[in-house]
């Protein structure tokens, strides 16, 4: 979710970034036209083309991002079955199942596979040997008790003794 968080506030920054420079473009379309001043006219041309399309284009993606984000709640929440899933977000199971692939595949969606048929999520738990109390998934340092998930990258961890 961390790396969903992020993409969000990158589109919204670069979307304000051009509003601002839309703004500046119009403005400076009346200095370089008043003036006579090509190169200001020419960048302020260049300014409203990228906000004019690119401002759709980041707020349109951002809010993909927040569906996206509403849905992961949802799983993080419980609703692991995915035609519960499909009903609640309005898509085609087949739909649901592709797009939350390509969310574990981005890294949106940490510590959970799809059971053997697909119909619905589990907990990615893999049994590792404790020799060392790190996350095999990120590196950083842990306090593992039996069961455990690391509090930096979710990763689900599963205490096994050595025989």
């Amino acid at each position: 979710m961390e790396k969903l968080e992020r993409q969000y506030k990158k589109r919204i920054i670069v979307g304000i970034i051009l509003v601002i420079g839309l703004l500046l473009g119009i403005a400076g379309m009346i200095v370089g036209l008043t003036n006579n001043i090509v190169i200001i006219w020419a960048l302020s041309i260049v300014l409203i083309v990228a906000g004019f399309y690119g401002i759709p284009i980041c707020f349109v993606f951002a809010y993909s991002l927040v569906d996206i984000k509403n849905t992961i709640i949802l799983i993080e929440g419980g609703a692991l079955d995915i035609n519960i899933l499909s009903r609640t977000v309005k898509k085609k199971p087949k739909t649901v199942v592709s797009l939350v692939s390509s969310w574990i595949t981005a890294g949106y969606l940490v510590g959970y596979v799809f059971n053997e048929d697909c119909t619905s999520l589990v907990k990615n738990v893999k049994k590792i040997e404790i020799n060392a109390l790190k996350c095999p998934s990120c590196g950083k340092m842990l306090n593992i008790e039996v069961f455990s998930e690391c509090p930096y990258c979710g990763f689900i961890i599963s205490k096994t003794k050595k025989l």
